[in-house]
C-alpha cells in the first residue's frame, strides 16, 4: 500500500502482506541467498530470510521520505523470529535504503566478542536490536546521529525475544523545534520502554527498515505480520 492521507492529515505507509508478492515500494538487499518474500500464513506474512552462512544479513526498507522536522514520525513492526539460537534482528529508522552485506548489513548490531558494545552501520537512525553476539540475552534500544551513538545506547530493555512468538516494536521520533534534535521513544508490545532525548538531527531524511542476521550455521526467518509508518505532514515549528 502506498503513502496516503489519513483523516488526520498524516502520511501513512501500511503493509499487511495480503497478496502474493512484496510490494514494489519495498527495497530488499542482503548477502547471498538473502530474500524477502510473501509467504502463506495467518494474517499475511513477509518473510525476511537469511541463509545458513555465519554473519549473513537481509534487510528491507522503504524510501528516504521521512524526517522528524515535520513534527512526528513513527514505525511499528509486528514480527517474530523462528529460532533464537543463531539469530539477530533490528528494526526502526535509518538514513540508508540499503546496507552492506555480511555482519554489517544491519543498521545496528553487536560485535563478535560477546560484549554489549554496539556497532551502528547507520550514520543516523533509531530502533531496536537483538543480537546473539551481545553478552546479554535481551532486546536493546539504540540511536545514532551523524555517526555518534547516543549516550544511552545501547539501552537494555531487559526483555528477550521468544522463538516463533510475535511482538510489536514501535519507534517514535518527536520534533523539539528549530535548533534541537528530535526525541526518540521506544515501545515494546505497547509498553513504553525508553526515552532518548536529543536523539536525531531533525532534518535528516530517514526510511523505516527491518533487518535479520545469522550468527551461526542455521537459516534465520524473521516473519513480519505488518509494518505501519505514520508521519505528520507539516512542520510543527519553524
Amino acid at each position: 500500500m502506498a503513502q496516503t492521507d489519513s483523516p488526520l492529515g498524516e502520511v501513512r505507509e501500511f503493509y499487511d502482506f495480503l497478496g502474493d508478492v512484496v510490494p514494489d515500494q519495498i527495497n530488499a538487499t542482503g548477502s547471498t541467498a538473502a530474500t524477502a518474500t510473501v509467504v502463506a500464513g495467518i494474517n499475511g506474512i513477509m518473510r525476511v530470510h537469511v541463509d545458513d552462512g555465519d554473519n549473513e544479513s537481509s534487510m528491507v526498507a522503504g524510501q528516504l521520505i521521512y524526517e522528524a522536522s515535520t513534527g512526528f514520525i513513527s514505525v511499528e513492526v509486528r514480527a517474530r523470529v523462528d529460532a533464537i539460537s543463531d539469530s539477530a534482528f533490528s528494526m526502526g529508522f535509518t538514513d540508508a535504503v540499503t546496507e552492506t552485506a555480511g555482519a554489517a548489513g544491519m543498521p545496528a548490531h553487536f560485535n563478535t566478542d560477546c560484549s554489549d558494545a554496539l556497532t551502528t552501520t547507520a550514520s543516523t537512525g533509531a530502533g531496536f536490536v537483538y543480537d546473539l553476539h551481545s553478552a546479554s540475552d535481551a532486546i536493546f534500544a539504540w540511536a545514532v546521529d551523524g555517526d555518534s551513538d547516543h549516550a544511552c545506547a545501547p539501552a537494555n530493555l531487559t526483555c528477550a525475544p521468544v522463538a516463533a512468538t510475535y511482538r510489536t516494536y514501535k519507534v517514535e521520533l518527536h520534533d523539539q523545534g528549530c535548533g534541537n534534535k528530535a526525541q526518540a521513544e521506544f515501545y515494546l508490545c505497547g509498553d513504553h520502554k525508553k526515552t532518548m532525548t536529543s536523539a536525531i538531527t531533525r532534518g535528516t531524511n530517514l526510511t523505516w527498515f527491518v533487518a535479520a542476521g545469522n550468527r551461526g550455521g542455521s537459516e534465520v526467518n524473521l516473519d513480519v505480520d505488518y509494518i505501519d509508518v505514520r508521519a505528520s505532514r507539516g512542520s510543527s515549528t519553524a
